[in-house]
């Protein structure tokens, strides 16, 4: 019975190693997000992806990030500013975890 154990608890260790290094190469990296520094937008809505650079994780995300809208746009010849914070907690409020998107 022993030895039966110890075969199964061997058998069950290969196979988790297994699959943490098949599966490994599958693992989603999540997307990073580079603010830019300044940025004339013509449209009357500041969309994340007009104010920052999306790279890595699935492009599905990406997507969904850079249509965040996080700011209406002032009058003519006025600015508005974008913080980094700002854009964390649009992506809370959108639902997704800021470990899907880092700096």
């Amino acid at each position: 019975m022993k030895r039966i154990m110890k075969r199964l608890c061997v058998f069950v260790w290969m196979a988790v190693a297994l699959a943490t290094t098949v599966f490994a190469d599958r693992a989603v990296s999540p997307v990073k997000v580079a603010m830019r520094t300044t940025v004339d937008v013509p449209s009357a809505v500041v969309h994340v992806g007009q104010i920052a650079t999306l790279t890595g994780g699935p492009r599905a995300v990406r997507s969904r990030i850079a249509a965040l809208d996080i700011a209406d746009m002032p009058s003519a010849g006025r600015s508005v500013t974008v913080s980094r914070n700002q854009v964390d907690v649009r992506l809370k409020l959108a639902g997704l975890e800021t470990a899907d998107a880092t700096e």
